[in-house]
């Protein structure tokens, strides 16, 4: 086992860089559904169609990530060329996705979404791959380390999210008021948002950069093609297992990810108490990520990802059980799902490191990589099977009558047919990824069998390779 031990120092830059990149895409990342359906003037079905033919488009992206990251090396480096070149065309996304062009004709409208959509989040996946695979780069087969690195990452993040949470939306309403224009607030905020980023490759390159050597991390002449990125999972029994539950979960979660925050603005009229919601559950979660994940550490990677889950399967119930009584019910079931979740936040990218370390030591092929960017492409395939699929579900239970009625000022919030509509939304919003955490969970139960001690041990044998 590797004895390389991390400074304080490095541990912080790399935390502190994931934080800053959440930062530069928040914006478009929390918004872009309100912007478009608010600001826009995109129904709900246009939105769902706008997001399917984008992430379809993104996904060849991110089966690309993997083998490209994994067989190029750099003068430079073999991760931080990727990050350094595409932090700009991320940017130049973030920004463009919340850009008031309602005054051009529609379909501009919607190729400027979608353009700007696939420049960010294309951009990501190679971004998000060189990120992760710092991790072994740095920390080498050295568990203590790799998990180190995580945590220490999730912890800097939900320090900043207090910030993100409770701040974001009272100044984007400020500056839109300032201005005399609403959307913006969402335009202004953007570009500040995105410009942290700049200053998270500084950290990243200065701290860590020593680490991206072309003489350790690899050399050119490496060959991977998407039929690479088949047999890394095909050939790996628990790839297989844990893609499938984590694309279960995922797409659940997805399809009603967007309409968190109609749940505030339209069904409760509370949309600007949803920052206060949002900052005291990242309060709580900052407070959180300072132990549980320890906790996690106790119960290893797997009983965490039981216990998580299952608390999070019970918040839903619980949600729609009270919600609609109060928004002070969807704040505190919040919190407590936010603080199992912590469990497996700390672990972060280390399931699929674990994956990878499994099946080079079965198999003998090194495919390390390509499953370490397999985490990116799983969220690619959740999100497009589940957001392109939340504006017609929307559609479909009547969402854009009440909305056009809330936008114009028409909306009787007493009357039988909106409250009919309030438990129909809810029903959606919370059996959906009820369901979908239930046969995730399950398929994880009966077909994950990699323990931390194998993991320990598959590494150490992969490092004699080395």
């Amino acid at each position: 086992m590797e004895t390389k031990k991390l400074t304080n120092a490095e541990v912080n830059a790399y935390g502190a860089f994931g934080t800053l990149l959440t930062f530069s895409i928040w914006v478009p990342t929390c918004y872009l559904s309100i912007f478009m359906t608010t600001y826009l003037g995109i129904s709900a079905s246009v939105m769902g169609t706008i997001y399917l033919v984008s992430m379809t488009a993104d996904i060849v992206f991110s089966l690309l990530a993997g083998g490209l990251v994994d067989s190029l090396t750099f003068k430079k480096g073999k991760y931080l060329p990727w990050i350094n070149a595409l932090r700009w065309v991320v940017m130049f996304g973030s920004v463009g996705q919340v850009v008031n062009t309602s005054a051009m004709p529609l379909a501009f409208r919607l190729v400027v979404i979608s353009v700007c959509y696939m420049a960010m989040h294309g951009s990501m996946n190679f971004v998000a791959t060189a990120q992760s695979g710092i991790v072994a780069a740095v920390a080498g087969s050295n568990m203590e380390d790799r998990i180190k690195l995580t945590t220490r990452s999730t912890q800097i993040s939900a320090g900043a999210s207090i910030f993100l949470n409770f701040g974001t939306l009272p100044l984007i309403t400020f500056i839109g008021k300032l201005s005399g224009d609403a959307s913006l607030g969402y335009t202004i905020v953007g570009i500040a948002y995105a410009m942290f980023l700049l200053i998270g490759t500084v950290i990243l390159n200065k701290y860590l950069g020593k680490y991206d050597d072309p003489a350790l991390v690899g050399s050119p002449g490496k060959k991977f093609n998407l039929a690479d990125m088949w047999r890394a999972i095909a050939g790996n029994d628990q790839m297989v297992v844990y893609a499938l539950s984590q694309f279960v979960m995922q797409t659940g979660m997805n399809i009603v990810g967007g309409m968190g925050m109609y749940y505030w603005m339209l069904i409760m009229d509370r949309y600007q108490l949803s920052s206060v919601s949002s900052g005291l559950s990242t309060c709580a979660g900052f407070i959180f990520s300072l132990f549980i994940p320890s906790i996690g550490r106790k119960l290893g990677k797997v009983k965490s990802q039981y216990v998580a889950t299952t608390v999070s399967a019970l918040s839903n119930i619980a949600i729609l059980m009270l919600a609609l009584k109060s928004t002070w019910y969807m704040t505190a079931i919040s919190i407590v799902s936010m603080a199992t979740g912590y469990l497996t936040y700390g672990f972060g990218i280390n399931y699929y490191l674990d994956i990878g370390e499994y099946g080079y030591y079965k198999t003998g092929k090194d495919y390390r990589t390509l499953c370490i960017s397999m985490s990116n492409i799983l969220m690619k395939f959740g999100r497009v099977g589940g957001t392109s699929l939340s504006g017609y579900v929307l559609a479909w239970i009547g969402f854009d009558k009440f909305n056009q009625m809330m936008l114009s000022g028409t909306l009787n919030r007493a009357t039988e047919e909106f409250a009919a509509f309030s438990k129909t939304f809810m029903g959606v919003y919370c059996l959906i990824p009820l369901c979908a955490q239930v046969i995730g969970l399950m398929i994880f139960i009966f077909g994950y069998k990699i323990k931390d001690e194998d993991a320990v041990f598959y590494a150490a044998e992969n490092a004699k390779k080395a």
